[in-house]
């Protein structure tokens, strides 16, 4: 984890009822894994404030561990260690450095609790992206920041997903309330980043700081790289916003595939073809009972649908939104008058693609005619179309 300069991992944030809620969002097998990891670390042992406590209470590393790892199995297991952590071993309050930990626990275990937007990075032409890992970004982003304000970064490598992942606690203004409370959500933000890509991916934040942190952001980025330092690079927000990280990684990232052609196309992103014309061809599996039951149009729909969207489940979106700039004739038998009325469409809901292809499949779109940029193939989740293809990937 990289060091953080303007608010110390030590620093303690006194218990209130916002730290017993952010102990209790995350999983008891996930608490118990956290606080386990505490007693082992010299720096993060249990402080007990009050020396007339009860000796049979106070307890020993090792053998605090064991009365944790009872909890885990316990009916009530779960109240009776965050009950311990805020009365007992951790009575002053939890650091700056335990409090992330946790935050961070709850937001990689639960993928959807964020909302993300991506980011661009604008270089100078001819530019190559550079190379960067987490603690060089979380470090060079606290220098920036802290001429603006206080603040904690405490950043790691996404256990799943090929990013970097940070998050910054903002404390302002910089008084002694201030720095002894767990900020509000509003003044909490996540910022993820694939290695090779040229988007950042940054949970919601308004005002002043947005723009504060675009600019810090672009620094760093600028920084990074021999001979870069003090080179501009711009970041400009896009359309494109998701629940998903994954999603994020995968349109957006710096791997192959980032940002190409989905829907059916996918499978060429995703090396799933045979690079061998001597490569032997897989036998079909036989059908199943439910499959062997399912009538026969819907069958045919459902193969269609599979040529369009691809075999497997769309990237999770949660809105696309297209500007159809189509050309239409009107008039009488003497004289045709063309006119390209404004129309825009907005597909929403949990899974838009993953909707769509379940629409196909049911049969209330045709996914023979349905148009390219509905089934996630122009590789884009915002545009205006003309011609039935995508020819900007913004609405600007």
């Amino acid at each position: 984890m990289a060091p953080s300069i303007s608010i110390p991992n030590s620093h303690l944030i006194p218990h209130s009822a916002a730290t017993r809620r952010l102990l209790g969002r995350v999983s008891k097998d996930a608490l118990i894994d956290l606080i386990t990891s505490w007693l082992s670390a010299p720096n993060l042992h249990p402080r007990h404030v009050d020396p007339e406590d009860d000796q049979e209470t106070l307890l020993s590393p090792e053998d605090a561990k064991d009365w944790y790892e009872c909890c885990r199995t316990g009916n009530g297991g779960k109240r009776a260690a965050i009950n311990r952590v805020i009365e007992v071993d951790w009575s002053e309050g939890l650091s700056c450095l335990q409090i992330a930990e946790v935050d961070m626990r709850y937001t990689i275990d639960t993928p959807t609790s964020q909302t993300y937007t991506a980011a661009r990075l604008h270089y100078p032409p001819n530019t190559p992206l550079p190379p960067l890992h987490s603690p060089s970004l979380a470090y060079g982003l606290s220098q920036s920041l802290s001429p603006f304000f206080k603040h904690h970064i405490y950043s790691v490598q996404h256990p799943t997903l090929p990013l970097h992942l940070l998050r910054l606690q903002i404390h302002d203004p910089p008084t002694p309330q201030t720095l002894a409370l767990l900020p509000p959500p509003k003044k909490i933000l996540y910022i993820a980043h694939c290695e090779g890509s040229n988007h950042v991916f940054h949970t919601g934040i308004g005002g002043a700081y947005y723009d504060i942190l675009r600019q810090c952001v672009g620094e760093v980025f600028g920084n990074f790289g021999n001979g870069r330092k003090g080179m501009r690079v711009e970041v400009r927000g896009t359309e494109l916003v998701t629940r998903s990280l994954e999603t994020m990684a995968e349109l957006r990232g710096g791997g192959r595939g980032a940002g190409t052609a989905g829907g059916a196309w996918g499978v060429y992103a995703k090396d799933e073809v045979d690079d061998s014309p001597l490569q032997a061809i897989p036998t079909p599996a036989k059908e199943d009972v439910a499959d062997g039951e399912e009538d026969r149009e819907i069958r045919k729909r459902r193969k269609i649908a599979e040529a369009r969207f691809g075999v497997d489940r769309p990237p999770v979106l949660e809105r696309v939104d297209f500007r159809l700039e189509e050309t239409f004739l009107t008039g009488d038998a003497c004289e045709d008058i063309a006119f390209v009325p404004k129309l825009q469409v907005r597909f929403e809901g949990s899974n838009v693609f993953e909707g769509l292809k379940e629409l196909v499949i049911k049969g209330v779109i045709d996914g023979v005619k349905m148009p390219g940029w509905m089934t996630g193939e122009e590789g884009v989740t915002t545009g205006v179309v003309k011609n039935g293809r995508v020819v900007k990937r913004s609405l600007d």
